[in-house]
């Protein structure tokens, strides 16, 4: 049932988002969901979250994740109170404080995938 709601889906997307911690645990979880996208034939890309800034771990899988030929989006969306503040208030984090730096991720993330979704 999970897989076939997974399927119906990636069918349905122009593009595949997967979010992970920059941790290898994280990247092989999202081979299941990066198999259904291949196999229906959907662009992927992964986009790091509650990531730190740097670490060797992230740099490590960065090298990994381009090795593979996956698409890694460049702004990456760090462990910041201001997310779970946001959801804790049912709001996005551009809405409960528009001028922060969480805030500035997103509107970063959200220019990045428009790239992606029309090239």
């Amino acid at each position: 049932m999970i897989d076939s709601d997974a399927r119906r889906a990636i069918r349905g997307a122009d593009l595949v988002l997967v979010p992970l911690n920059p941790a290898p645990p994280d990247l092989w979880a999202a081979e299941g969901t990066l198999k259904l996208a291949a196999q229906e034939k959907r662009n992927t890309a992964l986009i790091f979250n509650r990531a730190p800034t740097a670490s060797r771990l992230r740099k490590k899988l960065e090298a990994e994740i381009a090795a593979r030929g996956l698409t890694l989006l460049s702004v990456a969306l760090a462990n910041r109170a201001g997310y779970a503040n946001a959801f804790a208030d049912g709001l996005g984090v551009t809405e409960a404080g528009p001028t922060t730096v969480a805030a500035e991720e997103v509107r970063e993330a959200a220019k990045a995938l428009k790239l992606l979704i029309n090239a």
